[in-house]
């Protein structure tokens, strides 16, 4: 079987590299826009120090990100804000049993600083249509070069 590191960091990704095995890049647990750039960083890190090893794996990479595709806007928007809420993490994510339904989520009291978190965690969220979701995958894809993607 092919061996990953996840990896949040340049180091992670530097050990990754040195011990000849894939490097994985979970974007959907980064932050921020800025966490997220870096990790292309990383990736460059990585491909830059890659080590041929006895696992015999070539150098890969492969990134995770927080998926949402539905047949219309209102759909997106509605399944959204449910993993936005989600998001929020509160109780270290214990405020639900299980993730938050629709309605939950609508019904959900936001104040100013989820306001404020929501905003930060979009960058961490593919979300559209069919079409809008393909494109923005290939964008992904193409921007961080990676190998294969793991959709959350």
């Amino acid at each position: 079987p092919e061996m990953w590191l996840l990896s949040s960091s340049a180091t992670s990704a530097k050990i990754a590299a040195e011990l000849g095995i894939g490097l994985s890049v979970g974007t959907f647990l980064l932050p921020d826009i800025n966490a997220i750039h870096a990790a292309k960083d990383n990736i460059d890190i990585y491909k830059k120090h890659f080590q041929a090893s006895t696992i015999k794996m070539d150098a890969k990479v492969m990134a995770s990100v927080f998926v949402i595709v539905a047949d219309n806007e209102a759909e997106v928007a509605a399944l959204q804000h449910a993993l936005d809420v989600w998001l929020l993490g509160k109780l270290q994510f214990a405020e639900f049993e299980h993730f938050p339904s629709v309605d939950t989520a609508q019904k959900y009291k936001l104040n100013d600083r989820d306001k404020e978190m929501i905003q930060v965690h979009q960058a961490r969220i593919i979300a559209g249509t069919q079409e809008q979701v393909k494109a923005q995958l290939d964008d992904f894809i193409a921007t961080f070069e990676v190998d294969e993607v793991l959709v959350a």
